[in-house]
């Protein structure tokens, strides 16, 4: 496991909710990651993000 990716494992696992705001990438797996830990989601709905996170579900849009 890489330093970041050990990183975004401690930080997601402490957090009480994870929010990203971010208009580059296609599918943010820090967006994954959080998920799987159950974290409640904040995200911008660009690209592949509204195919996993479905407003006021399991996430909301910011």
């Amino acid at each position: 496991m890489s330093n970041s990716n050990f990183l975004v494992d401690i930080l997601t696992k402490d957090s009480l909710v994870f929010v990203l705001t971010y208009y580059n990438d296609g599918l943010p797996l820090a967006t994954l990651k959080a998920m799987a830990w159950e974290l409640p989601v904040i995200v911008t709905p660009v690209r592949g993000i509204p195919e996993i996170v479905s407003e006021c579900e399991n996430g909301l849009y910011s």
